[in-house]
């Protein structure tokens, strides 16, 4: 009788561990086709360690989350799931297989590793500069092209938009790379037609008196537009935007330059005459004067020792000059000298009197 009852307690108890175990592999944590893929998974040739994580949408009616990527692990967790993710470089093109892990079971996606990735295009300079009729074409471009699978000569290179070589004008145009993928990248850039370049000026050839200007006229066409103005002698003539001045006695060249041409003035600068009539007059009057003093009336001294009145101006520029000019004539006038030079000696000038 006792064996009876062993024999029934054993038997309910295998009965209830079988159902146990029926429950157990029935468990919907590890029921199949519950993880959810992306559709049309496409994966860049090239990338490495890719992120696998990003092609699993859903497990049941669960949404994956951002927070539930562990991307440096590969793994995803949400509630009591665990995904183990594989491991994948898409350094091969075509279909591949990606098999995932959800406890003992296996689920698999289909990828697709393509050339998705447009040439990169290295363009030295945005902005092209030619004359009118000059021929342009890509090879006016100075650029570099870099593709992560196709060769640079399988690289299609075309210029995009509407220009026209002979005639003045800034045209905006595209610089165009196409992969053998048909992958494509652009950069814009602005061709300038410009007139050929001239320069041209109203006077080679001047003669000027001591303190006299002159404007000279410059005219430019093409692309550079600025004119510089220079003289090989600053203590004969200066020059500034093309006007010239007489600074001393002597010969001097203007040079005229624009970008890559340039012209040549000649000037002569003559020394300015002593005012004679006021010499001669300043002389009557000391004779006058003398007279007067010997009849008995009052009058001037008689010139002496002129060479007391000399003195030297620094400083050579217009100013100085007439400054110099103002002293020598005033000091004849006064009648105190009857007459003057007056010399630049590179550093400034000197007044002399006689």
């Amino acid at each position: 009788m006792k064996k009876r009852y062993v024999v029934i307690f054993l038997l309910i108890l295998m009965f209830f561990i079988s159902g146990c175990q029926s429950e157990l592999f029935s468990d919907p944590n590890f029921s199949k086709d519950k993880i959810k893929f992306n559709s049309n998974i496409v994966i860049n040739y090239g990338e490495k360690n890719v992120d696998t994580t990003k092609f699993v949408s859903g497990i049941d009616d669960i949404k994956i989350k951002d927070s539930n990527r562990l991307k440096d692990e590969l793994r995803i967790t949400v509630d009591n799931y665990s995904i183990i993710c594989p491991e994948f470089d898409a350094d091969e093109l075509g279909k591949h297989v990606l098999v995932y892990s959800l406890g003992d079971y296996k689920y698999k996606v289909e990828v697709t590793v393509k050339d998705i990735t447009a040439p990169l295009i290295l363009l030295q300079n945005n902005e092209i500069d030619l004359t009118v009729g000059e021929k342009f074409s890509k090879k006016n471009l100075d650029y570099k092209i870099k593709d992560n699978l196709s060769k640079k000569k399988d690289i299609r290179i075309s210029i995009k938009g509407d220009y026209n070589s002979k005639k003045l004008g800034k045209y905006n145009l595209k610089l165009v790379a196409k992969d053998e993928a048909g992958n494509k990248s652009s950069v814009d850039f602005v061709l300038n037609i410009y007139e050929k370049a001239s320069l041209e000026i109203d006077k080679t050839n001047i003669s000027l008196n001591i303190g006299e200007t002159l404007l000279v006229s410059a005219k430019v066409k093409g692309k550079d537009q600025t004119v510089n103005w220079t003289s090989d002698n600053n203590t004969i003539v200066v020059v500034d935007n093309g006007k010239i001045t007489a600074v001393s006695p002597g010969t001097a060249i203007i040079r005229v330059t624009c970008g890559n041409l340039a012209k040549e003035i000649n000037v002569n600068v003559k020394a300015k005459e002593t005012n004679n009539n006021a010499n001669s007059q300043n002389s009557n009057n000391n004779k006058n004067n003398a007279n007067n003093s010997s009849s008995g009336g009052t009058g001037g001294n008689k010139v002496t020792n002129p060479s007391q009145y000399n003195k030297y101006f620094s400083e050579v520029s217009i100013a100085t000059y007439n400054e110099a000019l103002s002293y020598a004539e005033g000091k004849v006038n006064s009648g105190v000298v009857n007459s003057y030079s007056l010399m630049p000696d590179g550093k400034g000038y000197q007044v002399t009197f006689g």
